[in-house]
């Protein structure tokens, strides 16, 4: 009896490790890199290879970033404000999050599960009719019991598909416009996927602050 149970029990000790593990994903590019101005401004860039639980990388290059203004003076910055430009000197231009998430979901393949039915009882299945081997009563409290075929036919799929979930590519993102003074801006910013030869990439970031017609301007270089 023993012997039988104890391989039982490590098939069940390793499915539960199975399950509990999760695997961490590396960002394509490193490191998280900080800037800051006298000034008080301060921009942190992280590359990223998802958002939430789901894995952009495979469609998207993706950072992070987190724009805090402590100044007297806000900061404005717009869409062609931000650019990738690689070894190759080739420039990404930024993405709109609706864009992104356009690109995620027509790219992603739909994961499909099966369909998990759970029933009490014995039956059989002939040709679209389910014949069961069970009495079941009439509900008009006939005293007579009876048997049914059920002419529900049981030909739907066996396995349902689930698109993506892309609604975090657009509720996480960065938006361009102001950030006032005391107030700190996040998301992620997107662009076209990188290609794996390409090693070396620059994150150029233009801004304008308020009463200063010099722009600022800063770069984050990233390598894999």
């Amino acid at each position: 009896m023993t012997k039988k149970v104890f391989p039982i029990v490590l098939i069940l000790i390793f499915a539960i490790s199975g399950c509990a593990y999760k695997q961490k994903t590396a960002a394509p590019f490193i490191p998280f890199q900080k800037f800051k101005t006298d000034e008080g401004v301060e921009i942190k860039v992280t590359p990223s290879s998802g958002i939430g639980d789901y894995k952009v990388s495979k469609y998207l290059t993706t950072f992070y970033v987190e724009i805090e203004n402590q100044s007297k003076n806000e900061i404005t910055f717009n869409s062609n404000d931000i650019v990738l430009i690689d070894e190759l000197n080739n420039q990404y231009n930024l993405l709109s999050p609706n864009i992104a998430a356009e690109i995620v979901k027509e790219s992603s393949r739909p994961r499909f599960f099966p369909r998990i039915s759970i029933g009490i009882g014995v039956g059989h299945y002939h040709g679209g009719y389910y014949r069961s081997h069970h009495r079941y009563h009439s509900p008009f409290r006939s005293r007579f019991h009876y048997y049914y075929d059920d002419p529900y036919p049981y030909d739907y799929p066996q396995a349902y598909g689930q698109a993506e979930n892309v609604s975090e590519v657009y509720s996480e993102a960065l938006f361009p416009g102001v950030v006032y003074p005391g107030s700190t801006v996040k998301g992620f910013i997107y662009f076209k996927r990188i290609p794996a030869d390409i090693l070396n990439v620059n994150l150029e970031f233009e801004y304008d602050t308020e009463n200063d017609p010099e722009r600022g301007a800063v770069k984050f270089s990233f390598k894999r």
